[in-house]
């Protein structure tokens, strides 16, 4: 019986090696792709920040005001130069 148990241990010694380090290169493999991806994740959000930044400089109301006026050559209009229509909407 001691043979057997002997023998079984010299077989399965080297397999469990085996897969000890065939696990510890796998994940070496996916550590090293969740770090890539960690830094472009990084690198995305700042870019989206900057994005958010540049978009909420570009629909300022005063630049917009400023863009109307100077470029399109529109004026504020006062309230009595303004005209408002309201419709009913009763049938015909």
């Amino acid at each position: 019986m001691s043979r057997k148990v002997l023998l079984f241990c010299l077989v399965t010694a080297p397999l469990f090696l085996f897969i000890v380090v065939a696990q510890s290169v796998n994940f070496q493999s996916v550590e090293k792709r969740i770090q890539t991806r960690e830094r472009l994740q990084s690198t995305l959000v700042e870019r989206n920040q900057q994005l958010l930044t540049g978009i909420s400089v570009l629909s300022s109301p005063e630049r917009i005001g400023n863009l109307a006026q100077d470029h399109l050559g529109l004026k504020q209009l006062k309230s009595e130069q303004s005209l408002k229509l309201r419709f009913d909407g009763g049938t015909p």
